[in-house]
């Protein structure tokens, strides 16, 4: 089997497919939440002004689909699958359990920050708070580093491949 580093192109097609998989469950979530506000309209607002609830119903599942399937022997999210594209270790092994949560988590640092700077824009109104205004810096920062990772370095590696010491590969 022949590998060859996944191009900026190729990871982007594997990323839009895996979020339009998460948008169809999304949208089931959104049909569950407007039959849950018909049937008990007041459980709504202590609900979803928690962050937790945010982790639980949109974070969590997507951290356990990226960890499970590039731990998996297929080595690939549907996404990747789709594309040709394995997450391996730099032997070329596939991802233990322990590697891929910890570059799951990585990756999802800038989005977990991103939805809480969203709750706290929404529910809490920190707009203006210096604590808010350094949370976005971070999320701008570190989305930006990794694109640049992708696109300009030799490997195509983000910033979170690079720390956590994995390749994505074309198969």
């Amino acid at each position: 089997m022949k590998l060859s580093r996944a191009s900026f192109g190729r990871r982007f097609e594997a990323f839009v497919l895996d979020y339009l998989l998460f948008l169809g469950c999304f949208y089931v979530i959104a049909f569950g939440i407007v039959l849950l506000y018909l049937l008990w309209p007041a459980i709504l607002m202590p609900l979803f002004s928690n962050v937790l609830t945010g982790f639980l119903f949109v974070t969590l599942p997507i951290c356990l689909y990226y960890i499970l399937l590039e731990s998996s022997p297929r080595r690939a999210t549907l996404g990747k699958r789709k594309r040709g594209l394995q997450v391996i270790q730099k032997d070329g092994s596939r991802l233990t359990i322990l590697r891929s949560c910890s570059r799951t988590l990585l990756k999802f640092i800038p989005f977990e920050l991103a939805r809480i700077c969203a709750w706290q824009f929404v529910f809490k109104d920190m707009r203006n708070s210096p604590i808010f205004i350094a949370e976005v810096a971070l999320v701008c920062l570190l989305v930006a580093a990794n694109l640049l990772g992708l696109r300009k370095s030799r490997t195509h590696r983000t910033l979170y491949d690079w720390i956590s010491n994995v390749y994505v590969v074309r198969v």
